[in-house]
């Protein structure tokens, strides 16, 4: 472990910026796929089991859509009011998780993204304090 940080310690701090930002991109990746497709596979089984018309008016949305039509329409039901409005509390707590879960994670991967562009250019030493 130590000839690790020594290594690290020996590259540009551009380099290591970038590798610290690409592993914290790879955990909040792994975070991501590990929380978020179980979390959307029982949103979308829920819609599927309980409300079927939903279901079929989202283009009968999948965790693995290749769709973007039919991801961005299950995204516009899951952030609008209607799961609330279907009356059935686990589809409305699924969804309130599903928006905050959605939320952090894309801050999260546009934080380490920007984190990694700015080490790669070198502008991190240049940010104020």
């Amino acid at each position: 472990m130590n000839y690790l940080f020594s290594a690290l310690d020996s590259l540009p701090p551009e380099l290591t910026g970038v590798i610290a930002a690409t592993v914290v991109l790879l955990i909040v990746s792994a975070v991501g796929v590990t929380i978020g497709v179980p979390a959307y596979a029982k949103f979308i089984r829920i819609l599927r089991e309980r409300h079927p018309a939903i279901y079929e008016e989202l283009g009968r949305p999948a965790v693995t859509m290749a769709s973007p039509r039919r991801s961005i329409a299950l995204q516009k039901f899951l952030f609008s009011r209607r799961p609330v409005e279907t009356g059935d509390a686990e589809l409305a707590a699924s969804a309130a998780f599903l928006k905050t879960f959605t939320v952090l994670l894309l801050l999260a991967t546009f934080g380490s993204c920007t984190w990694m562009l700015l080490a790669a250019f070198g502008m991190l030493n240049q940010l104020p304090a």
